[in-house]
């Protein structure tokens, strides 16, 4: 079982997700730091990027790697989400996006994470991993 800490950062992942998905880029300037000032190059590589982003399964939020202890539902073989401590209070991701096409894509997402006050948020948008 994992810290809660962890089920905060899947809940606010798949928030950041689910508007990325949508393209609701205003609303991910609320949520994600650094979003509005990275959304012109992250917006060109989307668009360069091949394939349609989809909302992923349920279970990729819980396929997660964390620390030295991998949690992965029945029938996969992989984490979609690593998850490192950085600091007590900090953490940072890699979350393996979707697409139509081909289910869980190479094409990843790099967020850093923060408590603050109790309040677990989103401290930076790090980059997006185009193979």
């Amino acid at each position: 079982m994992f810290p809660k800490e962890v089920e905060s950062i899947q809940r606010l992942l798949r928030e950041v997700v689910s508007l990325l998905v949508a393209k609701e880029w205003d609303k991910l300037c609320r949520i994600v730091p650094g979003w509005r000032d990275n959304s012109e190059g992250i917006l060109e590589q989307l668009d360069l990027f091949p394939f349609e982003l989809v909302l992923p399964p349920e279970e990729a939020f819980q396929a997660v790697s964390y620390e030295d202890t991998l949690i992965l539902p029945t029938g996969w073989e992989f984490p979609c989400l690593e998850i490192i401590k950085v600091t007590d209070s900090e953490w940072c991701i890699d979350y393996f996006l979707w697409t139509e096409e081909e289910g869980m894509s190479e094409l990843a997402l790099r967020l850093s994470f923060v408590q603050d006050g109790g309040v677990m948020k989103v401290k930076s948008f790090d980059d997006l991993l185009v193979p």
